[in-house]
């Protein structure tokens, strides 16, 4: 990318005024529009340490963000221009189009008139490439203007996601689909008998459901929230984990007590692994070297490397192992003792060291949260959840939430834990900061949720 160039076409509201820019971007194209509006205004809110040059430099320069990859091209059109900042993600208000650009420049060189040509390679975010020259009499600069604007607006909406919370509802024989920003109900899927375990793939495509009582696994299609396959699956399939590729489903048999693995892309389970007495609750590696399996009745959490399929440790933790989590970024397991009323917390980096921490009675599920150093855990005879900093490991607030509360997840914004309550058929929301609870969302009959619920597409 060039540091600077002395002569730059701008597009101008109805007038245009000599430039020429090469324009390079990582992420995302910025609408570089200017208004002729007699005063030197921005469009967008400029990043710390980001200076505008006068207004009498008709050059742009390229300044440095804060971030490390990418560069901020500020330009200036001259006394009668408007200063935009352009380039990547980090521009706090901008109008962009959020597509690959490989260059975008104006040509050529020299004093333009309103018939000069203006020349705009543009690579979509499909990687086809497209290129459209215009001829620029008159009123067809306000006319490419106006597209720019439309075409902004179908592509930024697009482009927005959203998270979504799963919730698996027992009784009912459903899965509540939660809006996490509007938090309402905006479907109830109908699954298989009894769900109860839940999990997303990474990219949000698709969510997979446990449910023990029909021998099942539910496959639900994101993006239109349909049911797409039951598929049988042993005995009594509880715990479920997806592979953070996607490319493999681990699913813990209650009564068979193995781990048996499904490829995702065939549907179909292509191994099994022998494992402990009533295998539960499962969790998996960051990196998905490694799965993490609680066998409530054997009292232990059993290291399965993935790639053998082979069990590398067994860890003996309190009575009746159930829920389990994985931190992601430290090397950390959290197990809910159901019967022990205990949180056990395996350090793998310290030879397996299990430090037992007493909650409140019948502990199931454990969410962790990075940013606070806390764990929380849903008590389901108590009807509330522990919150446990790490940094001493010691409970420092106990929360009363609904009857009988068993799944909890993180919220991916880091703002929030999500708690389903099984005898209420409700879900509450906790904030982290304050640990009070900001809302309840009523679901359907039996709200369980085993397993991490949120998916964002």
């Amino acid at each position: 990318m060039p540091e600077s160039s002395q002569n730059n076409y701008l597009l101008g509201f109805g007038f245009l005024r000599r430039s020429r820019s090469l324009f390079g971007n990582c992420s995302c194209i910025t609408l570089l529009t200017y208004f002729h509006v007699g005063i030197q205004t921005r469009l967008s809110t400029a990043v710390p340490d980001a200076v505008l040059p006068p207004p009498s430099l008709e050059s742009y320069r390229l300044l440095p963000c804060n971030r490390t990859s990418c560069i901020h091209a500020v330009v200036d059109a001259g006394r009668f221009g408007l200063h935009v900042l352009g380039n990547c993600s980090c521009i706090a208000l901008l109008l962009y189009i959020p597509v690959h650009i490989s260059r975008h420049f104006l040509r050529p060189a020299g004093r333009i008139h309103q018939h000069d040509e203006v020349h705009t390679c543009i690579r979509d975010s499909l990687n086809n490439p497209s290129s459209i020259i215009h001829h620029v009499p008159g009123f067809k600069v306000i006319l490419n203007y106006l597209r720019s604007i439309l075409l902004l607006i179908c592509v930024t909406s697009t482009a927005q996601s959203a998270t979504y919370a799963y919730i698996t509802n027992q009784v009912s024989d459903t899965v509540s689909v939660i809006d996490t920003t509007s938090s309402q109900v905006i479907i109830n899927i109908d699954v298989g008998h009894r769900p109860a375990g839940v999990t997303a793939s990474a990219d949000g495509k698709r969510v997979y459901i446990s449910n023990p009582e029909s021998q099942e696994v539910s496959v639900i299609d994101t993006s239109s929230n349909t049911l797409l396959k039951n598929i049988k699956v042993g005995d009594a399939p509880v715990g479920i984990v997806v592979s953070p590729d996607g490319e493999r489903l681990y699913i813990a048999d209650w009564y068979l007590n193995i781990i048996s693995i499904m490829d995702t892309s065939t549907m179909k389970i292509i191994s099994e692994i022998k494992v402990g007495k009533s295998p539960s609750g499962l969790a998996i590696s960051p990196t998905g070297d490694y799965l993490y399996v609680a066998n409530r009745d054997d009292h232990n959490l059993m290291l399965i490397n993935t790639e053998t399929e082979s069990i590398e440790a067994i860890i003996p933790v309190q009575t009746a192992p159930f829920g389990v989590t994985a931190a992601k970024s430290i090397n950390k397991i959290f197990v809910a003792n159901v019967r022990a009323n205990s949180v056990s917390i395996i350090d793998l980096d310290n030879d397996n060291k299990v430090t037992n921490i007493k909650v409140g009675g019948f502990p199931y599920a454990v969410a962790h949260d990075e940013i606070q150093n806390r764990i929380f855990v849903t008590n389901q005879h108590d009807g509330t959840v522990s919150v446990i900093s790490l940094a001493d490991n010691k409970v420092i607030k106990t929360i009363t939430v609904g009857d009988y509360p068993e799944g909890i997840a993180l919220h991916p914004s880091g703002g929030s834990v999500y708690v389903t309550n099984w005898f209420d058929g409700t879900v509450n929301i906790i904030d982290t900061d304050t640990l009070e609870i900001t809302g309840e969302i009523k679901t359907q009959d039996g709200s369980r949720a085993f397993g991490n619920f949120f998916s964002t597409h």
